[in-house]
């Protein structure tokens, strides 16, 4: 292994703890840039923007159902998200 990150010009350290099924980045914080938070929001100011603009649906609404799919799309966001963490911790 010495000779491969000699060969590459690798470090030796991460090598051995990305062998090790360890994640070098994850110990890592990068700091975030000003402009980083320029696309969010932007993109709030557009939805906000749009939503000004809608008028009122003329088809009824079965507020029941609404609520129903909202929950079944939370639980399975919540599900998901949390099996992602399990299996990646988001690295």
């Amino acid at each position: 292994m010495n000779r491969e990150c000699n060969r590459y010009g690798l470090d030796t350290v991460r090598v051995t703890s990305i062998l090790k099924g360890e994640d070098p980045r994850a110990r890592q914080t990068l700091p975030r840039r000003w402009w980083e938070i320029l696309f969010p929001i932007s993109s709030l100011a557009v939805m906000i923007w749009l939503s000004t603009l809608l008028a009122k649906p003329t088809v009824g609404l079965n507020h029941t159902w609404m609520l129903l799919l909202l929950a079944i799309t939370c639980c399975s966001l919540f599900f998901s998200g949390m099996l992602l963490w399990k299996r990646t911790r988001f690295s």
